[in-house]
């Protein structure tokens, strides 16, 4: 399910559309990435690491286009997990990264 929000696409994922949702994603967002996304998993209960990892294949298509993908993973302790991809345990924390994203490639960083 897709929904928009005021400065981002907020996709909910369920336990059907687990299995296909990356390649989904990847093959609607080539070149069309024009506001930030965020993820949420909070409704897959039994959710693997490597699963979200499969979505390291948009993160090129979102750096190029200077905006925030940010998966809400409330199942993980964030710490634990080493990933490229922004991993926020709440939907409002995941706002709230988008926000110092967007300061710090305003800032050159």
């Amino acid at each position: 399910m897709l929904d928009t929000a005021a400065s981002y696409d907020l996709v909910e994922v369920s336990e059907t559309n687990l299995p296909v949702l990356a390649k989904e994603l990847l093959s609607a967002l080539k070149d069309k990435v024009r506001q930030h996304m965020v993820i949420d998993f909070s409704n897959v209960l039994a959710l693997e690491i490597d699963q979200i990892s499969d979505y390291q294949v948009l993160l090129p298509f979102f750096v190029a286009a200077k905006k925030s993908i940010v998966l809400v993973v409330p199942q993980f302790n964030l710490t634990e997990i080493d990933s490229p991809l922004s991993l926020s345990p709440t939907i409002l924390e995941a706002e709230d990264l988008i926000q110092m994203e967007e300061i710090e490639r305003d800032l050159g960083f």
